[in-house]
């Protein structure tokens, strides 16, 4: 591995200490989006924000493209050059040449409104915030369309209509329903090295378990209710759209992050389980056919590894609709065949739901999955008797 500067901007030498926010771009293979991806962020106030660029092996021009960019760039900027080690390395070299007293990243096919990112590092200065956490929104990458974020409704929740709020995790145990990705977040130089704070190298989805430990250390967390980075979906070669073994990746994640969860509220914990269950089955939809019901064998198994109380009290307390409730309740109850006929759209076998019906929580999971079955055809017959109704009155 190569550690060193293939560029750096003619202004990157000047005085580092007025550097409020140090953004890591990573970069393999993206040659097509990274111009876009480096462009967001050339609004920063030039003095405050420096750009570090990490070329993480690749053979697509996308160093050639870096290079280019930080030589022309007004902006404080350097390349990095290195062998091939994957994301979470990438992110760990851009951290160690960071000057900024905070820290944020940015994927280099994504967007980023770099001045929502400047304002985080800000407020976290000014309200001696550890981390301080934006909104997130979809991107098409085809007709760039934008979307909600899944996460929106939690963060409406959190929010309530204010602009800023200041939290911690016992305050706001919600937290750790909201998206666990590194990029939506600034974080302080100085906490991120005190606490230890890493990526794991080798695994996808490797953000599940720095976010916890980091919530979870934090001595504040900021929220700023505004749209500070855009996902790009629908890409070819995109990582986490991959049907593959790699999504067993996504386990390790989740214990690891349930490893870092030890000594927190039940009611952290909660919230914790609800975002595992989500991660977990929207994998298991996406794994390939063969490897279905051995991903789910396992994930239950991890889920599982959270007290009984405390995965009744994410359906019964957190959970904010029928579908949560019904998923939890499965993997609560290790309801494999249930969850495995779910992810694969197969049509339900009834046996698996009259086993469930005998244990005293899966009760309430085959009621939440008979209205989900019976929810498409209540609709349906609805639309036709409107449609009936309204022939009638013609």
């Amino acid at each position: 591995m190569f550690d060193k500067f293939s560029a750096t901007s003619s202004n990157w030498d000047l005085n580092s200490d007025s550097l409020s926010l140090s953004i890591v771009v990573p970069v393999f293979n993206t040659r097509a989006y990274l111009r876009q991806a480096l462009d967001s962020l050339v609004s920063a106030p030039l003095s405050q924000v420096e750009v570090i660029i990490v070329h993480d092996g690749g053979a697509d021009g996308s160093l050639a493209l870096a290079v280019d960019w930080v030589r022309h760039t007004p902006m404080r900027a350097c390349v990095i050059d290195q062998a091939n080690a994957g994301l979470s390395a990438a992110r760990m070299a851009g951290l160690a040449r960071a000057r900024g007293r905070f820290v944020g990243f940015l994927d280099s096919d994504d967007l980023a409104d770099v001045a929502v990112l400047a304002a985080m590092a800000e407020a976290g200065e000014g309200m001696a915030c550890d981390v301080v956490l934006c909104r997130s929104v979809v991107l098409e990458s085809n007709t760039f369309a934008v979307s909600r974020f899944y996460d929106a409704h939690i963060w409406d929740l959190i929010m309530g209509g204010r602009r800023f709020r200041r939290v911690t995790l016992d305050q706001e145990p919600r937290l750790l329903r909201l998206e666990p990705n590194a990029n939506p977040r600034v974080i302080r130089r100085s906490f991120l090295h005190q606490v230890g704070l890493a990526f794991p190298e080798g695994l996808l989805f490797e953000d599940m378990a720095p976010h916890v430990h980091g919530l979870a250390r934090a001595g504040h967390v900021g929220l700023l209710n505004e749209t500070g980075y855009w996902y790009r979906v629908g890409r070819p070669g995109k990582i986490t759209d991959e049907r593959s073994a790699r999504r067993f990746d996504a386990i390790h994640s989740v214990g690891l992050a349930i490893d870092a969860a030890a000594g927190l509220s039940r009611e952290a914990c909660a919230n914790l389980a609800l975002q595992a269950v989500r991660l977990l089955y929207w994998c298991a939809q996406n794994v390939t056919n063969a490897d279905r019901a051995r991903f789910l064998r396992e994930a239950i198994g991890v889920v599982r590894r959270l007290e009984p109380e405390t995965l009744r009290l994410a359906r019964v307390a957190y959970s904010t609709d029928e579908r949560e409730r019904l998923l939890l309740g499965a993997f609560a109850t290790g309801a494999h065949r249930v969850l495995y006929d779910m992810a694969g759209r197969r049509r339900p076998a009834p046996w698996p739901w009259l086993r469930l019906a005998m244990h005293p929580e899966g009760r309430t999971v085959v009621k939440l999955g008979l209205r989900a079955l019976a929810r498409p055809a209540l609709g349906a017959a609805r639309r036709i008797g409107g449609k009936l109704r309204g022939a009638a009155h013609a």
